[in-house]
């Protein structure tokens, strides 16, 4: 099963996403790489820019964040030592709400912290 979350059918407008540094539109399957967008719990090593593979996507039950985003994504970090989701080795990420301020507007978005981990490139100019 591939999850997309399109932020524009959430109704926000696009660029709000991308002032935030993330696209309109995330993709999201079991088994796939992903990197985690927001500090939950420096302690245990679930910090910004941490990578992951997702373990299932939980949705279907009553979701009082936001009723078009899965209830969360269970994740297995590479880097995590704490408790895990029913001893599967996996945590439980959950729809989180940013707050964006643009042209005097405040925006309040509701957003799972996650994006697809595609490989990248490093340039350096000397």
């Amino acid at each position: 099963m591939i999850f997309r979350i399109c932020m524009q059918r959430l109704g926000y407008p696009i660029r709000i996403f991308e002032k935030i540094g993330m696209s309109g539109t995330t993709m999201i399957a079991k088994n796939a790489r992903v990197v985690l967008e927001r500090n939950l719990w420096k302690k245990s090593g679930l910090t910004n820019g941490s990578f992951g593979v997702v373990v299932d996507i939980v949705e279907g039950l009553p979701n009082p964040i936001h009723p078009k985003l899965p209830n969360f994504v269970l994740v297995k970090f590479d880097n995590y030592i704490g408790p895990t989701w029913k001893d599967s080795g996996a945590v439980p990420v959950t729809p989180i709400k940013d707050e964006v301020q643009e042209n005097g507007r405040n925006y309040k978005c509701t957003r799972i912290p996650l994006r697809a981990a595609y490989a990248g490139k490093i340039l350096s100019f000397y």
